[in-house]
């Protein structure tokens, strides 16, 4: 395509505050202005991504991004509980995103990148309890909405509302080892209804993980065994950001073993 040369030029700042109207609660707030060049692969990718299933299309004519986002949150946190609720409000302008399309080269969808000014708007929560010494449960819940602010649609390729809960039991109080753990944890995602065009839509899910850790002395050294299930009752799903949601599943249960030492 020959020589180029491009050149930009932005300003970043951020500004924040931390107020705490009581012992253990935190209100919080920022303002930020930040910018993003486009990578090389945004402007001339022009080709099979075979490990990425999509033959992407780069765009020449894309110029930097530049965002103003707003934040703000309250936390709250005491010996027993920790939690916290953050919301945010990114406008960017000059947003450059991939793009399904309905054409396909060589069996490969054509995934194109665009621009176009964008809002995205999204919270997160999390909750942290210790009901007893050795005992914990965690909770997480985040969510986004994504639009472009050119056409009036929304953007693809957004992640689904995701929620996830976990119960850890946790102790180095053993006369034969130095640690043990053990953990349950669930995951929700919901079903992307905020579809664009040509969005492939998947439905929602629900996953069920297993975790568990050993630490036992040897001597002087230290052996370490960590197992973990993931999708323990081998759910059929397929994850909406999936690049391979169109033709295959994602995962089924897998076991992870690792066992370590010090010697």
């Amino acid at each position: 395509r020959g020589s180029r040369t491009l050149d930009w030029q932005a300003v970043s700042a951020e500004i924040g505050t931390v107020y705490g109207p009581v012992r253990r609660l935190g209100l919080e707030a920022n303002l930020g202005r930040g910018w993003r060049a486009p990578t090389l692969f945004e402007l001339f990718a022009a080709g099979p991504e075979v490990g990425d299933a999509r033959y992407e299309i780069g765009n020449t004519d894309l110029t930097h991004e530049t965002s103003i986002n707003i934040d703000g949150g309250v936390r709250l946190e005491t010996d027993r509980l920790r939690a916290s609720v953050q919301l945010y409000r990114n406008f960017i302008m000059n947003y450059i995103y991939l793009a399904p399309t309905n054409q396909f080269i060589d069996s490969l969808r054509v995934y194109r990148h665009e621009q176009a000014d964008a809002l995205l708007r999204g919270m997160e929560a999390s909750l942290e309890v210790q009901p007893v010494t050795d005992l914990t449960v965690r909770t997480r819940f985040d969510a986004v909405l994504a639009d472009n602010e050119l056409t009036g649609d929304y953007l693809p390729l957004t992640p689904p509302p995701r929620g996830t809960a976990e119960i850890e039991y946790q102790t180095t109080e053993l006369s034969w080892a130095r640690r043990l753990s053990i953990s349950v944890s669930g995951e929700k995602d919901w079903t992307q209804t905020r579809l664009n065009a040509f969005d492939i839509a998947t439905g929602g899910y629900e996953l069920l993980n297993f975790a568990g850790g050993l630490e036992k002395a040897l001597g002087s050294h230290a052996l370490r065994v960590d197992v973990s299930v993931h999708n323990a009752t081998n759910v059929s799903y397929k994850d909406f950001l999936s690049r391979y949601k169109e033709f295959a599943l994602n995962p089924g249960r897998h076991i992870l073993l690792r066992v370590g030492t010090d010697f």
